[in-house]
């Protein structure tokens, strides 16, 4: 749909094809919000799978901006995106929502453990990586060996 202008290869892609709407914008020009209408029949791109085992940090940040994902890595302290030529000294992921009506993570992740797995193993690649999870959650490892990530407890 568009890019950044200070770095062209951060790329913010539509989760569907189809035609733009409306644009709703905000103080000084901002972007608040885009409507895409989608099409009948969705065109999409195919990138293939990926062995995150067999990737450089560089191949890993690569794929993520090819895909459109990197826009959604946050950067603190300022929760601004990323910048993506920048290399992190750590990657933090919270996979909790202490949000009132928020669903339970393992509700959430069910049939997908495989999945949150592998992306865990991809940004791993790039720097140390934290996952935050809730007391009340339970941990299960899919994966044998040395993880390349930490588990940070949060109480919720």
């Amino acid at each position: 749909m568009f890019i950044d202008k200070n770095h062209p290869e951060l790329k913010f892609v539509s989760p569907v094809s189809g035609v733009v709407t409306s644009v709703e914008r905000g103080a000084r020009r901002k972007v608040l919000n885009i409507v895409v209408e989608a099409a009948a029949e969705q065109d999409y791109e195919e990138f293939g799978k990926m062995d995150p085992s067999k990737m450089s940090a560089q191949e890993v940040k690569e794929a993520l901006l090819q895909a459109g994902m990197f826009a959604f890595i946050r950067q603190r302290p300022y929760d601004v995106i990323a910048d993506p030529t920048v290399t992190p000294k750590a990657i933090f992921i919270s996979a909790f929502d202490s949000n009132p009506l928020a669903p339970d993570f393992e509700f959430v992740l069910k049939g997908e453990e495989a999945n949150f797995q592998t992306g865990l193993d991809a940004l791993a690649r790039m720097a140390k990586t934290y996952l935050s999870i809730s007391v009340k959650q339970k941990i299960s490892r899919t994966r044998t060996g040395k993880e390349r990530y930490r588990y940070c407890f949060r109480r919720s």
